[in-house]
């Protein structure tokens, strides 16, 4: 999910005044010293798990057994989260911040692996802990 401040994105209006907030608190964070990375979201939505009872999400400490095997177009998702990242594309490429997308780990020629996912939004700890990497620089450097 997508956060400004304390304000998450899809809470307030993510056009023009959020992009130039948001480019404005990047440039702050230039001034100080500070590489700023903007990361997309992962994939999201019904095709990678249940919701949890009443819509909510389910609380689980321990990976739940794999799903099977199913792939989502990365088109759909990309469909799905295209305001947003073209709003996160548009300010690192501004501003000269680093953009990750995780579609580019996340997913490949034939979709988005929805085995990876534990429920609508989370992936499981144990794809994250053996396999993700796309967030590594943000500790390593660009």
């Amino acid at each position: 999910r997508h956060h400004f401040g304390d304000q998450p994105a899809d809470a307030i209006d993510a056009g023009p005044e959020f992009q130039r907030r948001l480019i404005a608190r990047i440039r702050e964070l230039q001034g100080a010293g500070r590489t700023v990375f903007l990361v997309s979201s992962i994939p999201v939505g019904p095709e990678f798990g249940d919701a949890g009872p009443e819509g909510g999400r389910p609380f689980v400490l321990q990976d739940l057994p794999a799903r099977p095997e199913a792939r989502v177009p990365r088109e759909r998702i990309e469909a799905r989260l295209a305001r947003i990242r073209q709003l996160l594309r548009e300010a690192a490429e501004t501003t000269g911040a680093v953009w990750i997308d995780p579609l580019d780990s996340l997913c490949d020629d034939r979709g988005c692996a929805s085995a990876h996912f534990k429920d609508i939004g989370h992936l499981r700890a144990r794809y994250v802990r053996e396999h993700l990497r796309y967030l590594d620089r943000t500790v390593t450097g660009p």
